[in-house]
């Protein structure tokens, strides 16, 4: 889990190239081998890794709509007073 805290492992939603599923991310270890005993050692809760990281890609998508529903809202808003 703290790997999903801290940015290295993150869940990528799948597009037309890609399908779904957990990627390194920014904070990834820095290396092959440093990557290897990072997946040996979360490899018995990796379902659960899993799934918290999908929420965490859900919440923070959800967060992004709203505060781009908000701008969007503002601007119109803005738009009005011309």
């Amino acid at each position: 889990m703290v790997l999903v805290a801290d940015g290295a492992i993150c869940w990528r939603e799948a597009s037309v190239d890609q399908q779904a599923g957990l990627v390194w991310g920014a904070a990834a270890p820095k290396t092959k081998d440093a990557e290897a005993e990072a997946l040996k050692r979360s490899r018995p809760a990796m379902r659960m890794v899993t799934r918290i990281a999908q929420l965490v890609a859900r919440t923070a998508k959800r967060a992004l709509a709203r505060a781009r529903q908000k701008l969007k809202c503002d601007a119109d808003y803005f738009r009005g007073l011309r």
